[in-house]
């Protein structure tokens, strides 16, 4: 009787593993197109996201683009900018969310005392919450802080070069893919 008992207990234990799905079905990879403001979105913009269950990588574009240095007047101008960053979540592309990201906008200005390269460089970190808005819509929003690093001619003072920390948001409506 021992022996029937056991032999059961593994029967029942290798159809329940029989029975879950593999590793790849659980977490197929997927995609999202984002409309917000903030870091994540290059200022005010786009951004597409890829995902694979809770890790989510992504690219925004927007109004940075268009920036110029301050102080710039109108000799500057917006020469291109990017959003880069990483997001994880606490469920399937939902829920709680962290995101490290990161900004890079290059300007060209007055160029007064040419010291080269002139822009400004952010990496910050938020945590947050995306709701599922039904069948495929979904918002989102973050808070936390960012590290800022602006570099930039200005017409009658010497040249700015600065570090500081700054609030960061991220507010955004999307559809998934």
């Amino acid at each position: 009787m021992r022996r029937l008992a056991a032999f059961a207990a593994v029967l029942a234990a290798a159809s329940a593993r029989a029975a879950e799905p593999p590793a790849s079905a659980v977490a197929p990879w997927s995609a999202a197109l984002t409309f917000g403001a903030g870091a994540m979105h290059d200022g005010a913009g786009l951004g597409l996201e890829v995902r694979r269950g809770r890790v989510a990588g992504f690219l925004g574009v927007g109004s940075e683009m268009f920036g110029a240095p301050p102080e710039s007047g109108p000799r500057g101008r917006g020469l291109g900018s990017l959003a880069l960053g990483a997001r994880l979540f606490s469920g399937e592309g939902e829920r709680a969310m962290l995101t490290v990201h990161s900004m890079l906008t290059s300007w060209d200005g007055l160029q007064t005392h040419h010291i080269g390269w002139q822009g400004r460089a952010l990496v910050g970190a938020t945590v947050g919450w995306r709701q599922r808005l039904g069948a495929g819509f979904f918002a989102q929003a973050g808070i936390g802080a960012a590290a800022r690093y602006e570099r930039y001619d200005r017409a009658t003072e010497a040249p700015v070069a600065r570090w500081s920390v700054v609030p960061d948001f991220d507010a955004a409506l999307g559809i998934m893919f």
